[in-house]
C-alpha cells in the first residue's frame, strides 16, 4: 500500500475509534452475544424499579458493574431522553435538573465525573456521547481537574444540567433547590439522603443509589432492608459476583483471596458488612424451630427494653428447667407508643401474669410525665419486678449477658420460635465494629438479655385451679 494511502488510511481508522469512543454507551446492554442484557437480571430489575419507586438501591458486590452500567448508564440515559427501546424504566420527556454525589470532591471527579466524561482533556468518550454534550463544563474550584456543571442536549430540544457534588461538602450543599433525578454513589450519610429525598419531593422525581454496602447496618441500609409489605416504598437490589456473566471463576478466586474475611459478603455478594464480626457466629437454622406447646411445669419470664424514637421491645421466655434451655416464644416492637398503650398491648399478648425484667434505665423518670419508667408500666397492670435486671452474682455486664446468650446457642440451650421474625431480623444484623457493639437494631436481643440474667425470677403460668390465696401471695411479691 503506498504511503499517502496508508497515512489516509490509519486517518480513518483513528476517526472511526474517536466516533466509537464518543458512543460508548451504545455498546452496553446489547440483544445478542455473551454479554447480552439477559444475562443480567439484576440490572434489569434495578431498570425496571425505577418505573415505580421513588428510591432505589443497587447493594451490590465490586466489579459487577454499579458504578458504570448501573447509575451512570441510567443518568445518561435521563439527561439524553434518548432511551433503547428495551427500556423498562422511567422515561423523562424534557429536559432535566439532576446530581450526581460521591463521598469527596476527588473520589468524585477520579470516578463519576470520569464515567461521563471520559478522562481530562478527552470529555466526550465517557458514556455521555460527544455529540450530546451541549458545550464546556463549568469547573469546580480548589479541585484540579473537577467539574461543576455538565450540559447535556436532551432529544426534546433542551439541555439538561448535571450538578456534580460530595458528600464532603455537607448537608446544607444538598439544600435549597428541586431536582429530578439524583445518583448517590456510595453510601451517603442518612442526614444527606434526607435532603436528597426533600429535593426530588416537590418534582416527584428519583433517587438512586449505588454501593457496595462496607459501612455495615447503617441507617440507610437499614431503610432499604426493612422496607417491607403491600405499602413499601422504596426497591432494593443486591448482586453478586455470580449475577454477571463478565466475571471468571479464576477473577473470583483471584479476587475473594485478597479478601478479609468479613469483608466477603459485601464484596462478593453484596451483603452488608458485619465489619470485625458477628455477635452471634451462629447459623440460625441452629436455633430456630416451630412452635410448640408451653409443658405447664415450664417456668416463664418476659424481659422488656424501654424507648421512644427507637423502639420499645419485650420478649417473652420460657425455661426448660430439667434441660437448661431457654425458648425465645413471643415477641413485641414499636416505637413511639406511651406507656399506656405498650402495656395494654403487651399484657394482651403476653397475659398478665407474666414476670417482667427490666433494665437501669427504668430507675429514669419519663420526659413528659416525671415519673420513674418501672413505675409507669406496673401502674399499667404489667407485672414489673421489683429490681432492675442483674446476674445472679450481681452486676449487669452487657458482654458477660451476651456471652451467656452465645454459649446457649452454641451448645444447644437456646432455642427462637420462627414466628418471632422480628428478634431474627436483629440477630442477623447485630455485630461489631472495630470490636465495639453497634447499638443499632437490638432491641428485643437487649429484652432477651434483661430476661435471661432474671431467669431466677421465672414463675409457673397460673391457672384457674390456683386458689385466691396463693394468687394473691404471688402478686405479693412484686
Amino acid at each position: 500500500m503506498p504511503k499517502n494511502e496508508q497515512i489516509r488510511f490509519a486517518k480513518r481508522v483513528k476517526e472511526l475509534r474517536k466516533r466509537r469512543a464518543g458512543r460508548k454507551l451504545l455498546q452496553y446492554f446489547p440483544a445478542g452475544g455473551p454479554l447480552r442484557r439477559e444475562l443480567y437480571p439484576k440490572h434489569m430489575a434495578f431498570f425496571a424499579a425505577g418505573a415505580e419507586k421513588r428510591e432505589r438501591c443497587m447493594m451490590a458486590a465490586n466489579r459487577v458493574g454499579k458504578t458504570e452500567s448501573c447509575g451512570g448508564y441510567e443518568m445518561v440515559l435521563h439527561l439524553t431522553g434518548d432511551y433503547p427501546e428495551w427500556w423498562p424504566g422511567r422515561r423523562f420527556t424534557r429536559p432535566i435538573k439532576a446530581w450526581a454525589a460521591g463521598d469527596t470532591s476527588e473520589t468524585v471527579r477520579d470516578i463519576i465525573q470520569a464515567k461521563l466524561l471520559g478522562r481530562w482533556g478527552e470529555f466526550g468518550t465517557g458514556l455521555i456521547p460527544a455529540d450530546t454534550i451541549a458545550r464546556q463544563p463549568t469547573r469546580r474550584r480548589n479541585v484540579p481537574e473537577a467539574v461543576l456543571d455538565i450540559f447535556v442536549k436532551h432529544v426534546s430540544g433542551g439541555v439538561s444540567v448535571l450538578t456534580l457534588k460530595s458528600y464532603d461538602q455537607g448537608r446544607k450543599k444538598f439544600q435549597g433547590t428541586e431536582v429530578d433525578v439524583i445518583w448517590l454513589d456510595e453510601e451517603p450519610p442518612a442526614d444527606i439522603y434526607s435532603e436528597c429525598l426533600t429535593r426530588t419531593m416537590t418534582t416527584g422525581g428519583m433517587v438512586m443509589l449505588t454501593f457496595t454496602p462496607l459501612s455495615g447496618m447503617s441507617e440507610v441500609v437499614l431503610s432499604y432492608i426493612e422496607d417491607k409489605g403491600e405499602g413499601k416504598t422504596k426497591a432494593l437490589i443486591q448482586a453478586g459476583w455470580d449475577d454477571v456473566p463478565h466475571l471468571t471463576e479464576k477473577d473470583k478466586a483471584e479476587l475473594t483471596a485478597g479478601l478479609r474475611p468479613h469483608e466477603i459478603d459485601a464484596r462478593s455478594k453484596g451483603k452488608p458488612s458485619l465489619g470485625s464480626g458477628a455477635v452471634f457466629p451462629v447459623d440460625e437454622t441452629k436455633i430456630k424451630i416451630d412452635p410448640i406447646a408451653i409443658p405447664a411445669h415450664w417456668v416463664q419470664i418476659g424481659g422488656m427494653d424501654f424507648g421512644w424514637d427507637h423502639p420499645t421491645a419485650a420478649v417473652k421466655l420460657a425455661w426448660d428447667r430439667d434441660q437448661d434451655i431457654i425458648y425465645v416464644v413471643d415477641e413485641y416492637r414499636e416505637a413511639q407508643r406511651p406507656a399506656l398503650e405498650h402495656a395494654a398491648l403487651i399484657r394482651a399478648a403476653f397475659g398478665e401474669w407474666l414476670p417482667m425484667a427490666w433494665p437501669h434505665d427504668g430507675h429514669q423518670h419519663d420526659k413528659g410525665s416525671g415519673e420513674v419508667l418501672a413505675d409507669q408500666y406496673r401502674a399499667h397492670g404489667l407485672k414489673m419486678l421489683s429490681e432492675m435486671a442483674s446476674f445472679d452474682e450481681g452486676g449487669n455486664s452487657v458482654e458477660a449477658g451476651l456471652q451467656d446468650m452465645l454459649d446457649r446457642m452454641i451448645s444447644g440451650r437456646w432455642k427462637v420460635f420462627s414466628t418471632c421474625t422480628m428478634w431474627f431480623e436483629e440477630f442477623r444484623i447485630y455485630h461489631r465494629k472495630d470490636g465495639k457493639l453497634v447499638k443499632l437494631r437490638d432491641d428485643l436481643i437487649s429484652a432477651s438479655r434483661y430476661g435471661l440474667m432474671m431467669k431466677r425470677f421465672a414463675k409457673v403460668k397460673q391457672t384457674r385451679s390456683v386458689n385466691e390465696q396463693s394468687i394473691m401471695s404471688y402478686e405479693s411479691e412484686y
